[in-house]
C-alpha cells in the first residue's frame, strides 16, 4: 500500500463491510517502514481505544524521529536475510534508521 493511499484504502474497506466502523478496539502497526507515517494515516479514518505500536527505544525523549516514506523500501513477503537496523535511504538521502522515536509517536497517536 502506498502511503498517499492508505486512508482512501481504509476508508473503502470499511465501507465495503456491512456493520464496519472506524470505532476499532485496537489498531496494530507493524510495518517496518515509516510506521509513524502509516499510523497517522490510519488514524484519519479509524478511532481505536488502543494503539499497539514499535518504537526505537534508542532515541529518547523529547528526541522525536520519524523515518521518511520511500516507495522502494516496501516489500512483499517473507525476508531472505535479517535486515539491518540502519537501512540505506535513496542516493541522495543517505541511510536511515527504519521505524520512529516514542515522542515522534506521541506527537501522532490521540
Amino acid at each position: 500500500v502506498q502511503l498517499e493511499q492508505e486512508a482512501e484504502l481504509l476508508r473503502g474497506f470499511l465501507q465495503s463491510v456491512p456493520g464496519a466502523t472506524g470505532d476499532a478496539d485496537l489498531l496494530k502497526m507493524d510495518i517496518d517502514h515509516a510506521d509513524c507515517l502509516f499510523m497517522e494515516e490510519a488514524l484519519k479514518v479509524v478511532s481505536p481505544k488502543l494503539i499497539h505500536f514499535e518504537y526505537w527505544p534508542l532515541i529518547p525523549p523529547p528526541l522525536e524521529y520519524v523515518q521518511h516514506y520511500q516507495t522502494s523500501k516496501l516489500e512483499v513477503g517473507l525476508y531472505t536475510e535479517p535486515r539491518k537496523y540502519v537501512q540505506g535511504g535513496e542516493p541522495s538521502a543517505g541511510a536511515e534508521m527504519s521505524g520512529c522515536s516514542l515522542s515522534a509517536f506521541l506527537r501522532r497517536a490521540p
